[in-house]
């Protein structure tokens, strides 16, 4: 993470959208700094995907919701190839 959590300077903090990187503009907007880019978000949402496949895993590797989960991820690993999903 950039910079600090909120602004004290008395003005509002805005982004500009770049590209399709709303997530990115909403949080810091909300946070009211440059908190957060689009690698930060990345690696949390790796991190998540992590998590989850070990408590679905709990459930049994061979479970219908683990393998439902396992196949649409690699479904979304063959349309956003370039760093969006990063396994």
């Amino acid at each position: 993470m950039e910079g600090g959590c909120c602004s004290t300077s008395g003005r509002v903090y805005h982004e500009t959208q770049v590209m399709s990187m709303c997530g990115v503009h909403c949080l810091n907007t909300l946070l009211q700094a440059n908190a957060f880019n689009e690698v930060d978000l990345a690696q949390i949402a790796h991190e998540l995907d992590r998590r989850e496949r070990e408590v679905m895993a709990e459930g049994g590797i061979t479970s219908e919701d683990y393998l439902k989960v396992r196949k649409a991820e690699e479904s979304e690993m063959l349309h956003f190839p370039l760093g969006s999903r990063m396994a």
